[in-house]
């Protein structure tokens, strides 16, 4: 379940019913709950105050590389599954630091897992789109592929909303 997919569960309009929705979230595990936001800061607060379910997914937009800092905030979040929503990608984005295992010098910290489990990929849509060159869908593809981590290509983006979403001939819909 894409929770507030075309809002934000950490929106201050949301204050009013959160407690409530996140009531009805840890009731039923028998779903899966995707939790996407541009406010990861006030996701990490929410789990420590709040036990985080392991059938809830943390997310976070990034949209260019000037919002990347956000999966650093993501990391702290105590979620078995945790994506970035690279859409609408508006320029090349590298997540290479978000996507392997880092550490493990053998000096210094032991390794530390991935931030990254899954990435959706898509263009803008809408009678104003910016474009979304296929390069960029192609590397954060083979990023994903190179470290294991599942890749959805959403959409290519455009005037209008949907569409076949072939990158190379292809659909990515894992």
């Amino acid at each position: 379940i894409f929770t507030c997919s075309w809002s934000d569960f950490f929106n201050k309009q949301a204050d009013p019913w959160r407690e409530e929705a996140w009531d009805v979230i840890c009731r039923t595990p028998q779903h899966t709950y995707m939790i996407l936001t541009k406010r990861p800061g006030l996701m990490v607060e929410w789990a420590k105050k709040h036990e985080w379910p392991e059938h809830v997914w943390a997310g976070t937009s990034v949209e260019s590389q000037k919002y990347a800092p956000r999966l650093d905030v993501l990391a702290r979040v105590p979620a078995k599954v945790r994506f970035v929503s690279a859409e609408p990608l508006l320029t090349p984005l590298d997540l290479t630091k978000w996507l392997f295992q880092t550490g493990d010098d053998g000096m210094h910290d032991p390794p530390q897992p991935p931030v990254l489990h899954w990435a959706i990929v898509g263009g803008e849509s809408g009678p104003k789109a910016r474009p979304m060159h296929l390069e960029w869908g192609r590397s954060l593809r083979d990023q994903c592929q190179a470290a294991g981590v599942p890749y959805f290509l959403k959409q290519l983006g455009g005037p209008r909303p949907g569409g076949p979403a072939l990158l190379d001939g292809r659909e990515h819909r894992k």
